[in-house]
C-alpha cells in the first residue's frame, strides 16, 4: 500500500517542482514597473522612429537627416526587440505612441528648414535623456530578466545617439 501511494505521489512531486522552477502554469502577469518600462520605451520608440523619418525627408542639413536615418534604423530594431520580448511575456505592448510623444512629432510637423533642425536636434537631447535615465532605473530595478538585459544593452546606444546630437546642436549654435 505504502510503495502504491509513493507511486501517485512521485510524479506529482516532480511534476510540482518542474512547474514551480520553470515557472509553467503561472499566469505571465508583470510586475507593474516592468509594464510602465514597456509602455514607455514602446512609445518613445516610436516617436523616435517618427521624428526621425521626418528629419531623414525634411531637414535641412545633411548630419541632421542623417541622424534621422539612424534613429529610424536603431530605434526600429530596438522597438522589434522590446514588442518580441513583451510578446513571449504574454504582454499586449502599445500599437501608437503615447498622446504626449504624439504631441511631440505634430509640433515638429510644423517645423520647416533650418527651424526643423533646431527643433528636432532639441527634440532628440532631451528624450534621449529622458530615455537613458528610464534605461538605466530599468536596468538596476527592473524585475524580468529579460526587460534587465533589454534596457542594458540599449544603454550604450541610447548613450551615443545623445553624445551624437548634443554635437550636432553645438554645430548648428556656431553656425548662426
Amino acid at each position: 500500500m505504502k510503495t502504491r501511494r509513493l507511486w501517485i505521489i512521485l510524479p506529482a512531486i516532480v511534476l510540482l517542482i518542474f512547474a514551480v522552477q520553470t515557472g509553467w502554469g503561472q499566469d505571465m502577469k508583470m510586475d507593474k514597473r516592468d509594464m510602465k518600462f514597456v509602455q514607455k520605451a514602446a512609445s518613445g520608440g516610436m516617436m523616435e522612429v517618427a521624428a526621425g523619418e521626418m528629419a531623414s525627408k525634411n531637414a535641412a542639413g545633411e548630419e541632421v537627416r542623417n541622424f534621422g536615418a539612424r534613429m529610424v534604423q536603431d530605434h526600429g530594431q530596438a522597438n522589434q526587440r522590446l514588442m518580441e520580448i513583451a510578446k513571449n511575456k504574454g504582454v499586449q505592448a502599445p500599437d501608437q505612441m503615447s498622446k504626449k510623444h504624439a504631441r511631440m512629432i505634430d509640433r515638429l510637423a510644423k517645423r520647416t528648414g533650418a527651424d526643423f533642425d533646431r527643433e528636432y536636434m532639441k527634440l532628440m537631447v532631451k528624450d534621449h535623456r529622458e530615455g537613458i535615465k528610464m534605461y538605466e532605473k530599468q536596468a538596476r530595478e527592473g524585475k524580468d530578466p529579460d526587460l534587465k538585459a533589454f534596457a542594458e544593452s540599449t544603454l550604450p546606444t541610447l548613450r551615443e545617439h545623445l553624445n551624437t546630437a548634443m554635437k550636432i546642436q553645438q554645430t548648428m549654435g556656431k553656425e548662426k
